[in-house]
């Protein structure tokens, strides 16, 4: 049995994350470790670069464009 626990992940800046608009991102420690267009190269990159510390990087994709602006 694999078990997950929850970890309280700090976001990119907006600044950061505009650079990689529609596309996949890998975050660890407030940072964007990998990032792509296929989500499966975005997870085997993250996981390479965080096996170490055998961590779990947060992917998700970032919309194509900036809907809100603060």
């Amino acid at each position: 049995m694999v078990r997950l626990s929850m970890v309280e992940e700090k976001d990119p800046s907006p600044d950061e994350l505009g650079r990689y608009l529609g596309e996949w991102v890998a975050v660890h420690g407030g940072k964007v470790i990998a990032h792509g267009t296929d989500p499966e190269q975005v997870l085997g990159e993250a996981t390479r670069v965080t096996a170490p510390a055998k961590a779990q990087p947060m992917i998700y994709r970032v919309p194509a464009r900036n809907l809100l602006r603060y």
